[in-house]
């Protein structure tokens, strides 16, 4: 019995002395491999001045553990680093050598990787007239600045580019891009395009497809001067898109200088976003290299979706829904019309040939015919009196005022009052409505051939009424790439989806 008791009492202290070995040896495992994780993150960062080895061997000697670092491993180029720790050592038992295990071996790798991908980023951003209500384009401005002070903190230069794409009823693509595009008509004052359903279906967009010009109107205001263009060109340059850029400055700059007038279509805005990410628009961005607009260093963007250090990102946000879209149609957008103006006093005047008599001209200033236009001496000898295109009278006045004054009012009858005759020549023969619930399907389908091809979508409703909200969430890749907020929390959401693009991560 006694044997009996001395052989329980060997068994139980070896099992417990088994457990402080493993404990011990635990400890130890655990000290090295933090000291190691630290030490390759603190190294890793390509902000790190000091030499990546240097930096892990003081991690090592600070914690008294450097007679166990076998070997550090640095592989760096032009875009990323990583850095790779081997740590071992042998630890004597106590207890476990009464079982014939005289030591334990610890064999660690701690590795980290900091990689500057060549991203490319649209930044899609609302500049609707609602964004002026309750202080939301100066919420949008910081937190615009934000996002670029964010993303370009730490990046190498040439890496990261990044395209502000801001929309309102339509989103104007600037000069620079438009002269690579197969835009008809193509007008000086705008360069917006009317795109088909089918062009919603994909993210490409080629330099080589023709696209159609919106032309130059304003179907929204029924006063005389046109004023809220259905193009935007009511902040000049900043109602433009900024395409490849990677000047923060440049970027801040037009942040700042946004400013909130007319319709919404996010739709437009996200087909455009998604199109400066695809690699059908690289010929385009090609040619605004060439023509100095756009830095030499990104020759080649797009990127191929498939090219492993490409990082792609689509980030939308929106203070409301699609309002209907006014398309104009293709015979009035440019070419002569039968508008006459007074190069001295300015004041217009139209030839409708379908008034009986020799008086075919009406002057709306003075309600009168006449058979010569305002300001000419008579019908052939014009003197100081110009016909105007469409293009021209639609930068003058608003469409409505038009069908009104220059149709309406003179072409009243005993059947027909002027607003019936305005009416009709407004959405019969010049306007063609593209209605909410075809912009929002053409949405989902757009935000749908964006997550086809795995890009990230981070979507933000600012603001928004409950559609809006629902939008944007069936928009982003997931809910966590969704964002409801309100008010400041703009700003903090554009540091936080500016902040994932580029991170530091442990890889082993």
């Amino acid at each position: 019995m006694t044997i009996f008791g001395v052989i329980i009492f060997v068994i139980i202290l070896t099992v417990g002395g088994i457990a402080v070995d493993v404990m011990r040896y635990e400890y130890k495992r655990v000290s090295l491999q933090n000291t190691a994780d630290r030490a390759v993150l603190a190294a890793g960062s390509m902000s790190q001045p000091n030499a990546a080895e240097n930096v892990v061997r003081d991690y090592f000697r600070s914690e008294g553990l450097e007679d166990y670092l076998v070997a550090v491993n640095v592989d760096r180029g032009l875009n990323f680093r990583n850095v790779s720790v081997q740590s071992a050592d042998t630890f004597p038992t106590m207890f476990m050598r009464l079982v014939g295990i005289d030591e334990l071996s610890i064999n660690l790798v701690s590795a980290s990787e900091e990689r500057y991908n060549n991203v490319e980023v649209s930044l899609v951003l609302d500049i609707s007239g609602s964004m002026n209500d309750n202080g939301r384009i100066q919420d949008l401005r910081r937190a615009g600045v934000e996002f670029i002070d964010t993303l370009f903190g730490n990046a190498e230069p040439g890496r990261v580019s990044v395209s502000i794409i801001p929309y309102a009823g339509q989103v104007n693509p600037g000069s620079a891009l438009a002269r690579q595009m197969s835009i008809s008509p193509r007008l000086t004052q705008s360069q917006c395009v009317d795109f088909t359903e089918n062009q919603f279906r994909t993210t490409e967009l080629s330099p080589l497809t023709p696209l159609t010009g919106t032309g130059h109107f304003d179907p929204s205001l029924d006063g005389m001067a046109a004023q809220m263009f259905t193009c935007p060109v009511h902040a000049g340059v900043y109602s433009q898109i900024s395409a490849f850029s990677s000047d923060p400055v440049e970027l801040r700059r037009q942040i700042t200088n946004l400013t909130g007038y007319g319709g919404t279509s996010i739709d437009v805005g996200v087909k455009w976003g998604a199109a400066l990410l695809d690699p059908s628009m690289r010929p385009a961005i090609s040619g605004m290299i060439a023509a100095g607009d756009v830095t030499d260093s990104f020759e080649g963007r797009p990127l191929d979706y498939d090219d492993p250090s490409a990082l792609k990102i689509l980030v939308v946000m929106t203070d409301g829904v699609n309002d209907r879209e006014a398309r104009m149609i293709p015979t009035h957008k440019t070419g002569e019309s039968p508008v006459y103006v007074d190069t001295i006093d300015n004041n217009v005047s139209i030839y409708l040939p379908s008034r009986p008599g020799n008086r075919k001209y009406y002057v709306p200033f003075i309600r009168s015919w006449q058979d010569h236009p305002w300001g000419a001496i008579d019908a052939q000898n014009l003197d100081s009196a110009r016909r105007l295109t469409w293009d021209q009278v639609w930068a003058r006045h608003s469409v409505y005022w038009v069908a009104l004054n220059l149709y309406g009012i003179p072409l009243r009858n005993q059947w027909y009052s002027e607003y019936d005759i305005a009416n009709n020549q407004y959405n019969n023969w010049w306007i063609k409505f593209t209605e909410r619930a075809e912009k929002d399907q053409r949405l989902a389908t757009i935000c749908e051939a964006v997550r086809a091809r795995d890009i990230p979508i981070f979507t933000i409703a600012f603001d928004a009424p409950p559609n809006g909200v629902a939008a944007m969430r069936d928009c982003a890749t997931s809910d966590s790439h969704f964002f409801d907020v309100e008010g400041a929390d703009l700003v903090g959401t554009f540091r936080a989806i500016a902040g994932t693009i580029s991170r530091l991560r442990l890889t082993q």
